[in-house]
């Protein structure tokens, strides 16, 4: 099984995780590096379960990688609300 944009996905992953704590817009690149890493790599094992059982590893980070996106720019808005509430 070939593995497309290893580089990608570790970058993903990586930028995803530094979105959290330091600089969270950048959950947006993880998203972006994730989908791209998804769309280019064989589809044919279940979504949730950890990276290191994965056949493809490069499957796995870009999965997580969009995850964690998804998390970090969903408690930007809700952080963003919380703050124009006050």
């Amino acid at each position: 099984m070939k593995e497309n944009n290893k580089g990608l996905a570790i970058a993903g992953l990586v930028i995803s995780i530094v979105s959290i704590f330091i600089f969270p817009i950048l959950g947006i690149l993880s998203i972006i590096f994730g989908a791209i890493v998804i769309n280019t790599n064989e589809n044919k094992e279940p979504w949730f379960k950890p990276v290191w059982k994965y056949k493809n590893k490069t499957l796995g980070y870009g999965r997580y990688s969009l995850l964690v996106g998804i998390i970090d720019i969903v408690w930007v808005v809700i952080n963003y609300f919380i703050l124009m509430a006050m």
